[in-house]
């Protein structure tokens, strides 16, 4: 049996997911199990999947992120699991940076690796170059395009969660913090290729900031996620997540924007933060307390 399974999940990945499966099979070691898991899709993107029969398993799960993941890793054999999304490109290094990490550290179940931006911004359009600019601000954030899961893990924490589509990540990492399993960041150089309109930017905000609702129904009195957000109570947090995003955004955007020279960073920046906020509140009253896990798994306990 393989020690590695990769889990790729994808959906409208056209531009990206040939090079992404590519790279995921050339790069070290050979002796690795690969799962793509695809979403419907309208711009061609099982066709290119369809490529690689035989060399990929291939599976469909129409639900979200977290489910396709769910899907992927339920499918798999590894003892370790790395994830990367269709819109993203692996360094040749990464799997074995992620196997070495686990040989290393037995007490650590889940990695990520910090945020990297390539050097050559050429190949990016204007709306991409305004996204990875922002990135670069962020200096030492993580990133979840790619991941890396113990087994043991993964089962012990139940999952991932199925819906919203977005956030499965934290909440997958605040319910590990309850268990013996610790976390770590990573460097290696693998990079992904954002969004390229405005119009599918705001949406991924708008339906991020509805996640994080979701997430703070859920998480408002848990220690980890306290710690997080740097509050020491829900209203706090509250203030952190949503009212500090909502009134600081163009201060700081605007500071930015000048001392960079990079005037387009200022409405860019704030109205992506302000469609957050926008999410956050019109969840708050179409889906908390509708948050749902995957009954395909139990938490504490292995496969249902």
């Amino acid at each position: 049996m393989s020690r590695l399974s990769v889990i790729i999940t994808t959906k409208n990945n056209r531009e990206t997911i040939e090079e992404c499966i590519k790279r995921v099979l050339k790069a070290p070691p050979e002796d690795k199990e690969v799962i793509v898991v695809y979403g419907k899709s309208t711009d061609g993107t099982e066709e290119i999947i369809r490529k690689f029969d035989g060399k990929v398993k291939i599976i469909r799960d129409d639900n979200s992120t977290g489910s396709a993941i769910n899907t992927g890793i339920l499918n798999s054999k590894g003892e370790i699991i790395a994830y990367v999304e269709g819109h993203s490109f692996i360094s040749n290094d990464f799997f074995l940076t992620l196997l070495k990490v686990f040989d290393e550290n037995p007490d650590v179940g889940y990695v990520r690796l910090y945020r990297y931006v390539p050097k050559d911004l050429k190949i990016f359009n204007p709306v991409q170059k305004l996204i990875n600019f922002w990135r670069l601000l962020l200096k030492g954030s993580g990133m979840g395009q790619f991941r890396g899961i113990r087994r043991k893990t993964f089962f012990d924490v139940g999952g991932f969660w199925v819906f919203p589509n977005g956030w499965e990540e934290v909440d997958f990492v605040a319910k590990m913090s309850e268990t013996r399993w610790k976390s770590l960041i990573v460097h290696s150089k693998c990079w992904d290729y954002p969004r390229a309109h405005i119009l599918s930017v705001l949406k991924k905000f708008r339906r991020s900031g509805g996640s994080c609702s979701c997430y703070f129904h859920i998480y408002h009195s848990h220690p980890w996620s306290r710690k997080e957000f740097g509050a020491k109570t829900p209203l706090g947090m509250l203030f952190n997540i949503l009212v500090k995003r909502f009134l600081y955004a163009p201060i700081y955007a605007l500071k930015k924007a000048i001392s960079n020279r990079y005037l387009s960073f200022f409405p860019f920046y704030t109205v992506c933060e302000w469609s957050f906020a926008l999410g956050f509140m019109i969840a708050k009253h179409k889906w908390w307390g509708k948050e749902r896990w995957d009954n395909r798994i139990g938490r504490f306990g292995g496969m249902m």
